[in-house]
């Protein structure tokens, strides 16, 4: 009879339990759609002020080695350290700073750091102390090569390193000399990239490594005498893009031929705000062309501004 009477009582209203139902449903979609999300994550974007570095604010280059420390190409202090705690600074082998300008930071695949300090070209490795130190190579070269004119910049190709003087480029691989070519006109930059090593001379045109040697692409010896190639990209149809601040956008296609890019509005661009080295493509294929007078300007591989 108590079970009769159970159910004989009053059940619960309808509309409670659409309710509940309605609630139970809300959230399940919420935890569903939450779930189809992309996780974004924690960038951990830190801005830092210009006397983070405690020193002067002009750097060159910028790279990271495979424990995420971080290396500074500067002015006037050498190559600075951060591993993420403090800023350190490289050091000679007396055990002092390395100081002076340093214009360029490279790495091979054994992951050998390679720079430029002052008026010396080396290498950088760790101490009993974890320290970094300074090596020089080029104190070891033979008399006739000793270095003689400023050095410029450095890159490198297939573990081949490229330094480069006013006057002259020495190559190595695993820290040992490979070569060295001497010029008799002004060197202007190297710049490498994925379809090879190049070089501009001054009254020549654009020399490109081939066989160990730099040799000169003869389409290029009446445009390029006498104008700036401030830097080079690699396309993924094997051309060149080449940007100059005295004459705009070219293309150096595979087979060696020059063609002017149909580029008037980003010429005029860069002749104004002078366009200056500016490094390699992003991972997204866009083109970022330094300038000293306007600051950043990107583009696609089809000379859209971005």
């Amino acid at each position: 009879m108590k079970i009769q009477t159970a159910l004989n009582q009053p059940s619960i209203k309808k509309s409670s339990i659409n309710k509940y139902i309605f609630v139970l449903l809300f959230t399940l979609l919420n935890i569903f759609a939450e779930a189809q999300k992309i996780e974004t994550g924690n960038f951990f974007v830190t801005n830092y002020s210009r006397s983070f570095l405690n020193s002067i604010s002009g750097n060159w280059a910028v790279l990271q080695d495979p424990e995420g420390v971080i290396y500074i190409a500067n002015t006037y202090d050498g190559v600075l350290v951060y591993d993420g705690q403090k800023i350190r600074r490289v050091y000679n082998e007396k055990g002092l700073p390395k100081m002076g300008l340093t214009r360029s930071l490279l790495m091979d695949s054994k992951k050998t750091i390679y720079t430029i300090i002052g008026n010396e070209f080396g290498y950088i490795e760790k101490n009993e102390f974890g320290e970094s130190v300074f090596k020089s190579l080029s104190i070891s070269l033979p008399q006739k090569d000793q270095v003689n004119s400023t050095l410029w910049s450095a890159g490198v190709i297939n573990d081949t390193v490229v330094f480069q003087s006013e006057k002259s480029v020495y190559l190595y691989k695993y820290k040992k000399l490979i070569s060295v070519q001497n010029f008799n006109a002004i060197l202007h930059t190297v710049n490498i990239n994925k379809n090879g090593a190049f070089l501009r001379i001054w009254g020549e045109g654009l020399f490109k490594l081939t066989g160990g040697e730099f040799k000169l692409i003869p389409s290029t010896k009446e445009i390029f005498a006498q104008n700036r190639i401030d830097e080079q990209y690699d396309l993924d149809n094997g051309d060149n893009l080449m940007v100059s601040r005295t004459n705009g956008i070219w293309y150096l296609k595979k087979d060696g031929t020059l063609i002017k890019a149909k580029s008037d509005q980003l010429d005029k661009y860069l002749k104004i705000n002078e366009s200056y080295q500016g490094g390699e493509k992003l991972r997204n294929n866009i083109i970022p062309i330094s300038t000293t007078k306007g600051g950043l300007l990107f583009i696609d591989d089809k000379l859209q501004i971005r």
